[in-house]
């Protein structure tokens, strides 16, 4: 992947990554943990950042789970999913730490 800005759809780079991750980067890893990567997202949606370090942080969020999230899981998956929602007027309210 290239490490310029540019125009992509969002389901390409994740299909890649995923696909790269599961058939080079990690393959032994995901068999012998027996997970199941499924992939939600929409094919229309289009992003103008950096598609590279996008993979990047695809790869290691995947790494991490399989590393730390199925230690007692009989049939870990890991779901990347992404919802698009309408804009809204409303500025956006974060919660104030506890």
């Amino acid at each position: 992947m290239h490490a310029w800005r540019r125009r992509f759809a969002l389901a390409e780079v994740v299909r890649d990554t995923v696909l790269t991750y599961a058939a080079l980067t990690y393959a032994a890893r995901l068999r012998r943990a027996n997970c199941v990567i499924d992939v939600d997202v929409p094919s229309m949606l289009v992003l103008d950042p950096y598609p590279g370090k996008l993979g990047q942080l695809l790869s290691n969020l995947i790494n991490n789970a399989l590393m730390h999230a199925f230690a007692a899981s009989a049939a870990p998956k890991i779901v990347i999913s992404v919802t698009i929602t309408p804009p809204t007027d409303a500025p956006r309210q974060h919660a104030a730490p506890a």
